[in-house]
């Protein structure tokens, strides 16, 4: 008697969930700068995936230095996708408690980058 063990299909994609903005609160040990660095490095990472001209259209974010924060539009897919990977980058390269991150309502208007 032969079993044959079923072929495990990959996961299905899940849709991003776009629609909010991300606010960035920095903690007291990462220089903002280096911050916004690590933001641009994302930006370059996406731009892999998804093309320069799309993250030139599609991809926001507002830095406030007095409140030491950065906040990413992630209404659009490519902007979700600088959320993700500005998050993955700055937790590792400062820790993942040296920030928090928290999603704000979307607000399309008065986008900037």
């Amino acid at each position: 008697m032969t079993t044959t063990t079923p072929e495990l299909a990959p996961p299905a994609p899940r849709p991003l969930q776009c629609g909010a903005f991300y606010r960035f609160a920095m903690g007291p040990q990462i220089d903002l700068t280096e911050a916004e660095a690590t933001l641009h490095l994302a930006i370059i990472a996406v731009e892999g995936l998804a093309g320069s001209a799309t993250v030139r259209l599609d991809a926001a974010y507002t830095v406030d230095p007095e409140a030491r924060t950065l906040i990413i539009d992630a209404t659009t897919p490519v902007g979700m996708a600088l959320a993700r990977v500005f998050t993955h980058l700055l937790a590792t390269e400062c820790g993942g408690d040296s920030f928090e991150v928290r999603p704000l309502p979307a607000q399309r208007e008065g986008r900037s980058s």
